[in-house]
């Protein structure tokens, strides 16, 4: 899929803060309507700007397009028909200048990386100014056993968007503590939940899967805490103010909105910045998981 660019004017409205939000919405049949409404609920009393949806099925994208918050945003890829049995979608109320999907080589369950370059206008020295937002969404290689895999893909991911000033990858990630280990990002990239004073990858507030709380993932491989949706950073213009997870509260008992919680960035403009115009920040190395003790054995012989 080659880039689609959109020709507008630069956008008029000034954003005080960004708002996004990633979340795994489960393509599972159980409870969709009912499940569908509580995600768009969520939406629509957060608001973000840019919305990264994950195990996006025909069937339940349709169910959120039903509800009035939806038209509200434009939605990427713009040929949904075209897509695998379930995708990942992006919801944007900034404006589109280009986006693209890039399939990545070597996934076994036909993974893509879709990016957009988005338009912002902010605050700047008591003026304003227009720059370029680009943001990420992925659902990586699920499974333990995949764990190289995933690394190569977050390293494609990366690398793809660190051509940009301000770069937001996220999705569900599907990082595992017991294989993957902790994720050593290149500099200036960042994880957003781990920049906020107190968190940290252990921090029982920074599980989006966790079937301690959330009994609808209890049958499947995956029986740990984890973090495995994560909204990675590369900020020159803005700054993370804050962090959440979303999607905690159950619609009935042991029913939730996904099997998955979301995750809630708002982003705050630096307003006096000093950076020349033109100027790229240089990236150094590349991701790497920092595999624990005995990882191997949850290899495939």
């Amino acid at each position: 899929m080659g880039a689609r660019c959109c020709k507008h004017p630069e956008p008029c409205q000034t954003n005080n803060n960004i708002t996004v939000l990633s979340y795994n919405i489960w393509f599972g049949e159980f409870m969709m309507k009912e499940r569908m409404r509580s995600i768009g609920k969520i939406i629509q009393e957060r608001n973000p700007d840019v919305v990264a949806l994950n195990e996006v099925t025909r069937e339940n994208l349709a169910m959120l397009r039903e509800q009035p918050w939806f038209d509200s945003y434009n939605v990427l890829p713009t040929d949904i028909q075209n897509q695998n049995s379930y995708f990942v979608v992006l919801l944007t109320k900034l404006m589109i200048h280009s986006w693209k999907i890039y399939p990545f080589k070597n996934s076994c369950f036909g993974r893509k990386l879709l990016t957009a370059e988005l338009r912002v206008r902010i605050p700047c020295n008591e003026k304003t100014k227009v720059v370029s937002l680009a943001i990420a969404t992925s659902h990586l290689e699920s499974l333990d056993y995949n764990t190289i895999v995933r690394e190569e893909q977050l390293k494609f991911s990366l690398r793809t968007l660190s051509c940009f000033n301000n770069a937001c990858f996220m999705g569900d990630l599907n990082i595992e503590q017991k294989v993957d280990g902790d994720v050593n990002l290149p500099t200036p990239w960042f994880d957003a939940w781990l920049s906020i004073v107190g968190n940290s990858h252990v921090d029982e507030n920074g599980y989006t899967w966790d079937p301690t709380i959330n009994p609808m993932n209890k049958d499947l491989s995956c029986m740990e805490q984890n973090r495995l949706d994560r909204i990675m950073c590369k900020l020159c213009d803005f700054r993370v103010r804050n962090v959440e997870i979303v999607g905690q509260n159950p619609l009935a008992p042991g029913v939730f909105p996904s099997d998955h919680f979301g995750v809630l960035a708002v982003f705050e403009p630096i307003k006096e910045t000093k950076q020349i115009p033109g100027t790229t920040q240089t990236v150094e190395g590349e991701p790497e998981f920092k595999r624990p003790t005995g990882w191997e054995k949850f290899l495939r012989k």
